[in-house]
């Protein structure tokens, strides 16, 4: 779903317009799903295990559900949320060159998704904090849930835009974030990562034994693999003859993409469903995100990624 942005106004009202009618509009949709009262489950109820007291067991919901919920009480509900968006030259990709609110880049998609997950937290009046990352962790906040502290954020995410249109080379390292991460985030966050993971692929082992790291501290990780499927899992190039740039390294190389097409493919997907597969045995919410898709999907996809954690 496109919504239209008002050239005559700033970046930030913008972006808080778009992200409002985003949430908005994912919750009039969900409303008329099967996936109604979801919002409230996870965030006002946790499951019922054998043995615990029936004392505040939400009889109503299991007449809706036909499954036993207890109420969380007031200091349960209120969630620690951490986003924490790679920033690297390679989520520049497809339009590194402008900001554009209807063909966003990998960055540009992540940051309007985040804004849209604020505006959610928000209305279940959890606290969000925020990091950004390449090589380094250059930018972290402490979670909090007022709006004041969005506006804020939302200010540093038009000074990333802007400051990396004019850099053209930003590194990722993934691993050595999420050690740095595990020693500032407090306890029982939940974590929220939008990356392209363009650093991890020959290091799959080290990425996983980082986030059982950043899990140890009964955390909960979600990991929003951001990608344009098109062009990075599909290989869809028509040329017979194209110049590939490394957007990190700028390594140049001349390829057919005819000839690698079939290779390329197998490996990009055997990689993506490893990961899958590795992080859901440690319970870590795995979701590859097109960057071409709906807003609205990432608020479906978390919601029943966090249902499926609870």
């Amino acid at each position: 779903m496109k919504y239209i942005t008002n050239p005559n106004l700033s970046f930030v009202d913008n972006l808080d317009f778009y992200a409002r009618h985003i949430v908005e509009g994912y919750i009039t949709g969900l409303h008329k799903s099967p996936f109604h009262g979801y919002s409230v489950e996870f965030s006002e109820h946790r499951i019922y295990n054998t043995g615990e007291s029936t004392k505040h067991i939400d009889w109503k919901l299991y007449g809706k559900s036909d499954k036993l919920y207890i109420k969380k009480f007031e200091e349960e509900t209120n969630l620690k949320c951490h986003l924490v968006i790679d920033c690297s030259s390679s989520m520049f990709y497809p339009n590194p060159d402008k900001i554009d609110f209807d063909s966003p880049n990998k960055l540009l998609f992540s940051l309007i998704s985040a804004a849209s997950l604020m505006n959610l937290f928000r209305k279940q009046r959890d606290a969000f904090g925020i990091s950004f990352f390449n090589d380094n962790l250059f930018f972290h906040t402490r979670a909090k849930s007022s709006k004041s502290h969005q506006h804020r954020i939302f200010i540093e995410f038009e000074k990333i835009l802007k400051n990396n249109l004019l850099v053209k080379r930003n590194l990722t390292n993934n691993i050595k974030i999420i050690h740095d991460l595990s020693e500032r985030i407090p306890k029982r966050s939940l974590i929220i990562f939008f990356t392209d993971l363009f650093d991890v692929q020959l290091k799959v082992d080290e990425y996983m034994t980082a986030l059982n790291h950043l899990k140890f501290n009964n955390n909960e990780l979600v990991i929003f693999h951001v990608v344009n499927k098109s062009k990075e899992i599909n290989f869809n190039f028509k040329s017979d003859n194209i110049s590939f740039l490394d957007m990190e390294t700028e390594k140049k190389i001349q390829v057919n993409p005819r000839l690698i097409k079939n290779d390329y493919v197998n490996q990009i997907n055997s990689f993506i469903s490893e990961l899958k597969i590795r992080c859901g045995k440690n319970q870590i919410d795995f979701q590859c995100i097109n960057s071409d898709d709906n807003f609205q999907d990432v608020l479906t996809r978390y919601v029943i990624g966090r249902k499926k954690l609870i």
